[in-house]
């Protein structure tokens, strides 16, 4: 995911490459596609504030995102289908 959204393959995702990449994201969450919303998440994702989010991380996001969001998600499910 993280080298497809880096689409000029410097090993980094800018700004413009981030907005392509949260779309799907927020859509899930159904958090509004504004100019603000894309800032604050680019901001903690950019946590050494270079204006680029780098593999490391954008691997700390993803995993705060499986435990917070895909994790309790998948678990509901599988109980809802009583399979845990």
């Amino acid at each position: 995911m993280f080298s497809e959204s880096d689409k000029n393959h410097n090993g980094a995702i800018d700004r413009k490459e981030f907005e392509c990449l949260i779309k799907g994201y927020f859509e899930l969450k159904g958090i509004k596609s504004t100019k603000e919303n894309f800032d604050s998440y680019f901001d903690k994702l950019d946590v050494d504030h270079d204006h680029h989010i780098t593999l490391k991380e954008f691997i700390h996001f993803m995993d705060r995102v499986n435990e917070t969001d895909i994790i309790p998600f998948l678990a509901e499910e599988m109980q809802n289908r009583n399979l845990l």
